[in-house]
């Protein structure tokens, strides 16, 4: 990895969607936010007021757009594909009961090693993996030492936690990005701190 040079991060993941609040796969599909993500957008919106971030990066999805238009409106933004979500293939748009209802083998078979069993049609755990990688090293090596903020994706965003903390790629679950939050890392040749994690926790609903 290029030497950061103490770049400060600041990680959000989009606002929600109403396939997000629907509990459907959500990967390549290009929905727009929900009511209940204009408002994520526009707290997020409140907390970058005191970051001024320098530089602003998204993944070309429209959530990922429509999110940074409603909290930053004046700042221009670069768009970078490598950033987008994990493409769910054939389940796109379905709920986790309905890909278990249809393909129980297929669904359990991914589930247990989505690292090299994509979703049918989908995407590896390993691929995304390698796109990440390719523009964390860019994004390092064009903006160390400036203040960026990243609009993402779950699962983009854990992979790069992953890499950047060294943890095992198959654990990326335990790296928690709720709809619309905001996080803060500063990277050094040393290491990585964490400044604050996933603000605007939400709590999950009970089993």
């Amino acid at each position: 990895m290029p030497d950061p040079r103490g770049l400060r991060l600041l990680l959000a993941r989009h606002g929600a969607t109403a396939w997000n609040e629907a509990g459907r796969y959500q990967g390549r599909a290009d929905e727009g936010l929900s009511q209940r993500g204009q408002a994520q957008a526009t707290q997020l919106g409140q907390w970058l007021v005191e970051e001024t971030p320098e530089i602003v990066l998204h993944s070309g999805a429209r959530r990922t757009a429509e999110t940074l238009a409603r909290a930053l409106p004046q700042h221009q933004a670069i768009s970078d594909p490598r950033w987008r979500e994990i493409d769910h293939g054939a389940w796109e748009g379905l709920t986790y009961r309905q890909v278990l209802d249809q393909a129980p083998e297929q669904a359990r078979a991914h589930w247990n090693d989505p690292l090299h069993i994509p979703a049918p049609q989908g995407e590896t755990l390993l691929a995304v993996a390698e796109r990440v990688q390719t523009a964390t090293n860019d994004l390092i090596a064009n903006y160390a030492g400036r203040s960026v903020l990243l609009v993402a994706h779950a699962t983009s965003l854990q992979v790069l936690c992953c890499q950047l903390f060294q943890t095992p790629l198959k654990l990326y679950w335990q790296w928690k990005f709720d709809l619309g939050s905001l996080s803060c890392l500063e990277l050094y040749q040393s290491g990585t701190i964490i400044n604050w994690l996933n603000r605007g926790y939400t709590r999950p609903a009970s089993c």
